[in-house]
């Protein structure tokens, strides 16, 4: 059974503030960001406990190719992911541990 997806707004400005960097550098990489991202939340969609638990209920899926990570929490009852935030690798912890409270 696939969870249903939802971005709180601060993830979804995240996305859009890491795809607009990687268009400044290339369109295609841009692309490729967008593409890795999204095959990433189809996994997680699929596989949603197969993350690690990082802090509290947060869980964290990296991304391979890219340096950031998906900070989610799974509603098991309401078969639903919540994506906290998509964070870039070398931002403090503490940003996104927050996000728990």
């Amino acid at each position: 059974m696939a969870y249903s997806l939802r971005l709180i707004s601060k993830a979804e400005l995240d996305v859009a503030a890491a795809i607009e960097w990687y268009f400044a550098i290339d369109k295609k990489l841009a692309l490729d960001f967008f593409e890795e991202l999204n095959a990433g939340l189809k996994l997680l969609q699929t596989y949603p406990v197969a993350f690690p638990t990082v802090h509290l209920d947060l869980r964290i899926f990296v991304l391979k190719r890219f340096p950031y990570k998906v900070v989610y929490l799974v509603n098991i009852d309401d078969t639903e992911i919540v994506i906290q935030s998509v964070t870039h690798d070398k931002r403090n912890p503490a940003r996104w541990q927050d996000l728990a409270k």
